[in-house]
C-alpha cells in the first residue's frame, strides 16, 4: 500500500538537476510549460534535457531507485524521496 504522503509520478517525468543533483518531476506540467526556461527549485540552475536523461533527442539515462543515473530503464516501481515512481505510467495505477 502506498503512503498517502507520496506523489505518484511516471518514470519518464523524473529528472536529476545537472547542477546540484536535486530529484524532481515534471508530472502534471501543462503543455505550454514545455517551451519556457526551467530552473531548479533548489539551486536555480537552468535545466536542460540532460536533467531528464537526454543527450540531444536520445534518451540515454533514467533516474534509478538509488537516485543515481541508470543506463537501463528500471523495470520495477520504486519510492524515491517523496515520489512513488511508476515505471508503467501513472495511468496504469
Amino acid at each position: 500500500m502506498l503512503s498517502p504522503n507520496l506523489l505518484t509520478v511516471s518514470l519518464d517525468s523524473v529528472g536529476k538537476c545537472e547542477h546540484c543533483g536535486a530529484i524532481m518531476s515534471i508530472e502534471g506540467f501543462p503543455p505550454e510549460a514545455m517551451s519556457v526556461e526551467w530552473r531548479c527549485p533548489i539551486c536555480d540552475g537552468v535545466l536542460t534535457g540532460a536533467t531528464f536523461g537526454y543527450e540531444g533527442d536520445t534518451r540515454t539515462g533514467w533516474v534509478g531507485p538509488d537516485g543515481e543515473w541508470a543506463s537501463e530503464r528500471p523495470k520495477e516501481c520504486f519510492e524515491l524521496g517523496r515520489l512513488f515512481v511508476n515505471v508503467y505510467g501513472v495511468e496504469s495505477l
